[in-house]
């Protein structure tokens, strides 16, 4: 039994640690974009995007600076003062501030720490964001200091620089989250092409975990590409599916892919499916050759209809951990119903004010799961 550490000690620990940069930093700089702001958001205690960026680009060499110049990205331009400078509401700027170059990336070195090879866990689509934002900052530069524009491709171009940095200084990606939200624009979706570039093909080779939603013809064609080199998933979690047509072509174009993916793994322990409808039925073919492997199944907001994916959840002999949130009085098999006992074990604490308790955690016969190591099964939804 693990012996009981008093709350304080493991708060005396921590800070200790966040004291401690050697070991700090790379804690810290293992996942750097998933907390990113932008430098005008006062309010907000995350990291601005042009830091990050800032000090991934000192990472550059001669060589690379020089083709990033030719290409029409001249990264010595952003400066502090800048980019200080971008933000003043201040009519008379002079131009003496915007020639302060003291401070440009060119002009700094290489960082003490080897940040860039830290990287562990990446949320890609606030990446593309940020060099989105950090391009119209040099556009803006450019326009002020010198009067020229911006090439239209740069965020692709500074964007492919940044992931063969990661790639080439050795950063080992494990988690790679490709959330999509209705807010983006056209040209931060079109980035998403460097998913499947041929040289950045061993960056997201190593992964262990993965997170997608919404699809695209870019996203399918990445996890094909995936599937001949990425082979250790341990756990994959999708989101946000939906379409009125279960057999429409953009659903099996996507199974193709999906199945693809599925079938190179040989460790997948754990999936997540949430928000899913017409694309369900997509996955259980495709998991049955994971039942061995897998530990944990979540299913939450997910319209079953079209599909019996009962005989695979039931066949995964090991599993520890099931969650299904849905009305599962119409959604379970006859015989499950009758295996499951009444009276719920444990009620977590997440009633809304309407007397109604919206998960439930139920004890479970054995011959559910044939007898396995069931530790866990959570039912959601009104009961």
């Amino acid at each position: 039994m693990m012996p009981f550490i008093n709350s304080d000690v493991t708060l005396e620990i921590f800070k200790n640690l966040i004291e401690t940069n050697e070991l700090a930093v790379p804690i810290l700089w293992s996942q750097p974009f998933h907390f990113l702001g932008s430098e005008s958001d006062e309010e907000s205690d995350s990291v601005p995007y042009d830091k990050i960026l800032g000090v991934y680009l000192r990472f550059l060499n001669d060589h690379e600076r020089e083709d990033l110049l030719a290409k029409g990205i001249d990264i010595s331009l952003v400066t502090t003062q800048h980019q200080q400078n971008l933000y003043c509401v201040e009519d008379d700027l002079r131009r003496s501030d915007l020639n302060d170059d003291d401070n440009s990336i060119i002009h700094m070195g290489e960082p003490k720490f080897p940040y860039i090879t830290y990287l562990r866990s990446l949320s890609y689509i606030t990446l593309c964001s940020a060099v989105e934002i950090w391009c119209q900052d040099l556009a803006d530069i450019m326009s002020r200091v010198n009067g020229e524009e911006l090439v239209d491709n740069a965020e692709e171009i500074l964007l492919r620089a940044i992931l063969k940095l990661f790639y080439d200084r050795g950063a080992k990606l494990m988690s790679l989250n490709i959330t999509i939200n209705d807010f983006l624009d056209g040209r931060t979706i079109n980035l998403r092409r460097l998913l499947v570039d041929e040289e950045l093909k061993g960056f997201f080779a190593p992964i262990r975990s993965l997170e997608f939603n919404v699809m695209y013809t870019s996203i399918n064609d990445f996890l094909s590409t995936l599937s001949e080199t990425c082979h250790q998933l341990n756990h994959i979690s999708v989101h946000t599916l939906w379409t009125r047509r279960c057999d429409a072509p953009v659903v099996k174009a996507f199974e193709r892919s999906f199945n693809a993916l599925i079938s190179a793994q040989t460790s997948l322990t754990s999936f997540h499916l949430t928000e899913c409808k017409g694309y369900t039925h997509v996955f259980f073919p495709a998991l049955y050759s994971c039942v061995s492997t897998l530990r944990h199944l979540t299913f939450e907001c997910v319209d079953f209809e079209h599909c019996q994916p009962w005989n695979m959840i039931a066949d995964c002999r090991n599993i520890m951990f099931f969650t299904l949130a849905m009305d599962f009085a119409r959604s379970l098999p006859i015989g499950w119903r009758a295996s499951i006992v009444k009276q719920p074990t444990t009620i977590d604490d997440n009633n809304n004010g309407d007397g109604v308790v919206r998960r439930l955690t139920w004890s479970v016969t054995d011959d559910v799961f044939g007898g396995g190591g069931l530790r866990s099964w959570i039912f959601g939804g009104d009961v």
